[in-house]
């Protein structure tokens, strides 16, 4: 258990976000998004960086063609700790042509929780992402847009 904890946090955390130059991560990219006391963190990686071990557990097909993006809420505490936070979060990515849904699957394990989402792509495709996030029930949903080339990986 611990060790697909391990794994995934490694890949959640990776500033990869799929925007290579030729091959090389870019660290300018932002990855969260502060909204009140809510911190949301996403990150795009390759299904291939997860073990083959990983990606049967969470039920992630790992091929060249397909990512997995990864959504985490932390909530200040106000006594400069956070905590996870659950949320509703919904999303969808588009080409320049079509727009396609994104299924998220909530994952908890041992004080994190992630929201996952797997879809194929093609090499050198542009995909813009918009995700919506409500932690608070009561309050509206903020939507975080980002747009990333995505590469097949060979």
């Amino acid at each position: 258990m611990m060790k697909r904890l391990v794994l995934l946090l490694a890949c959640a955390l990776l500033p990869v976000s799929f925007a290579f130059a030729q091959g090389a991560p870019r660290a300018d990219i932002e990855t969260s998004q502060t909204f009140g006391p809510y911190t949301v963190h996403y990150s795009l990686f390759p299904s291939t960086f997860l073990s083959a071990e990983v990606a049967t557990a969470y039920e992630i097909v790992r091929a060249a063609d397909r990512a997995v993006l990864n959504i985490s809420v932390r909530r200040d505490t106000g006594d400069g700790n956070d905590r996870a936070q659950t949320a509703v979060v919904t999303g969808k990515y588009s080409d320049l042509i079509q727009s396609k849904s994104l299924t998220f699957r909530e994952i908890r394990e041992e004080g994190a929780i992630y929201y996952i989402a797997q879809f194929r792509h093609s090499d050198r495709e542009t995909l813009r992402f918009d995700i919506s996030v409500q932690p608070d029930p009561n309050a509206p949903a903020r939507t975080i847009t980002f747009t990333r080339e995505m590469h097949v990986q060979k």
